[in-house]
């Protein structure tokens, strides 16, 4: 009987206990999702009234200048001032000005910056960047104060270019390209870690937005240490055609790194001279197979009637693809006579050949 009473009440206690979680668990979602209510009823009427300050902003009816056009600032209203004293209205307020700047020119965009720098915006974000340890923040900061154009903290930035977080590092060197062009280059000279592939297209891009200027220092990249450094030089040089530099990028083809080889090849064919088709085949055998086929695909530019027994032992390669590309090469180096030399060997008519002979067949009717 005793046992029995203990059951129940054992029972009866842990069904208490489960109701008790379960009111608390729903107390907590309501309470939680009305914080989360109030919170984006606060942050869309602050988005509200900040946009209104950078309307009038935007159209110079609160600038001011004091001793010139040069030296400007913005009448903020009290109201507004009283608000940016509260950490989230900042946070709303960086985001309000960082959106309004990516849709603007720059002749608006010129009052934005100094709203930015006034409200303490820009005093935030170097303050992440120096003190704070968390490296999303660090990253954050410095794309903030990139696309504000704040030119004037290059040299805080630079030193990030190092950073041991790769997103720090990114950012930083996008920032570097952002704020001073070409210029910015400059980084390259003291990289120690690699540039990432996907990287490198992004600065290249960028880039790409400014106006060309002749830069120097690509020959110093080409000797660099840090391999990524060396393929990214080599891409600068066939983007921009810097045919000047030949004789630098041929070196190029003795480094240890394949990696850096294959792009020296494939730069070496945008910048091709003369004798470009046999140096390419100079080291062809010692060669691996990605660097095999990049000197194969070059001789479509730069390939001379030198090279064309060279192409007819490759032809006969046991890889398709090395066949593919060597007949590629004789249909472009013998224009017109290329289908009828590829015809006339006596395995033309076998596979894979005959198959080879009317891709390219049809490739040169059309």
């Amino acid at each position: 009987m005793q046992v029995k009473f203990i059951g129940i009440h054992l029972l009866i206690t842990l069904t208490v206990i489960f109701l008790m979680a379960i009111l608390l668990i729903i107390l907590s979602t309501f309470f939680y999702l009305l914080y989360k209510r109030k919170r984006s009823k606060q942050r869309d009427d602050l988005q509200r009234l900040f946009y209104l300050l950078i309307g009038k902003v935007i159209f110079n009816e609160t600038v001011i200048s004091e001793k010139g056009e040069n030296n400007k600032r913005i009448i903020i209203p009290r109201k507004f001032q009283k608000k940016l004293k509260k950490r989230y209205a900042r946070q709303v307020m960086k985001t309000v000005i960082l959106d309004s700047k990516n849709n603007l020119t720059d002749a608006y965009g010129e009052n934005l910056k100094i709203l930015y720098n006034q409200t303490g915006l820009k005093k935030d974000a170097l303050r992440n960047l120096y003190f704070d340890s968390r490296w999303y923040l660090k990253a954050d900061a410095i794309q903030e104060l990139s696309r504000m154009q704040q030119a004037d903290c290059l040299h805080h930035i630079y030193r990030y270019v190092n950073h041991k977080n790769r997103y720090v590092r990114m950012e930083a060197e996008s920032a570097m390209i952002n704020l001073w062009g070409f210029r910015g280059l400059r980084f390259l000279n003291f990289i120690a870690y690699p540039i990432s592939e996907w990287q490198q297209i992004k600065l290249l891009r960028q880039l790409a937005h400014f106006k060309y200027e002749e830069f120097k220092g690509i020959e110093k990249w080409l000797r660099s240490s840090n391999d990524s450094v060396v393929i990214f030089a080599l891409k600068l040089v066939r983007v921009y055609h810097r045919f000047e530099l030949y004789d630098a990028v041929k070196e190029v083809l003795l480094h240890p790194c394949a990696d850096v080889r294959k792009n020296c090849i494939i730069t070496l064919r945008n910048i091709y001279r003369e004798d470009t088709a046999l140096l390419l085949i100079k080291n062809y055998d010692q060669e691996g197979r990605d660097c095999k086929l990049a000197i194969l695909d070059a001789m479509s530019e730069a390939g001379t009637e030198d090279v064309i027994p060279f192409l007819m032992e490759e032809i006969e390669h046991g890889d398709d693809e090395y066949k593919l590309k060597a007949a590629n090469a004789i249909m472009v180096v013998k224009r017109g006579e290329g289908l009828q030399l590829l015809k006339s060997q006596p395995f033309a008519g076998s596979f894979p050949w005959n198959e080879i002979i009317v891709q390219l067949k049809g490739e040169e009717a059309g």
